[in-house]
């Protein structure tokens, strides 16, 4: 049962997800709860990379949807962060890069002349952009 599985393995948090999928439910229907869902299955766990390649093209527009990501042709890194909100200028931007404060898809950026190219792409349709360890952004390919 679910409460014996919560009492063995509380760790997991089953009930508090359990909790906030209806109250979000009640609140804003499933639709939303099921994208929150998704989000919270998705970004916080481990494997973020192997979770969002699992993702279908729905999956990954709801994903950037919820997250507020944007949707992008290809720029240079420097440009991406502004661009996101992730630094307020370009200046900032360079800062973050040269202390190692950048990740594209988990890897590490410090190249502030870095351009996107298609290998960088998830499933060659989305990026996954991190600055520190919990602000990040989705970047959707424009053309799917």
């Amino acid at each position: 049962t679910f409460t014996a599985q919560h009492m063995t393995q509380a760790h997991l948090r089953e009930w508090q997800k359990r909790l906030a999928y209806l109250v979000t439910q009640i609140i804003f229907g499933t639709m939303e709860a099921d994208t929150c869902a998704l989000v919270q299955n998705t970004l916080y766990r481990d494997d973020v990379i192997e979770n969002m390649k699992k993702l279908d093209t729905q999956q990954l527009i709801s994903l950037n949807t919820a997250t507020g990501g944007i949707t992008w042709d290809g720029w240079r890194i420097l440009e991406i962060l502004v661009q996101t909100w992730l630094c307020d200028s370009n200046s900032e931007a360079k800062k973050a890069l040269k202390n190692n404060a950048i990740s594209l898809n988990e890897n590490k950026i410090t190249d502030v002349w870095y351009e996107i190219s298609d290998d960088d792409r998830i499933n060659r349709q989305i990026l996954l952009l991190r600055k520190g360890k919990k602000t990040f952004k989705t970047l959707l390919k424009s053309k799917m």
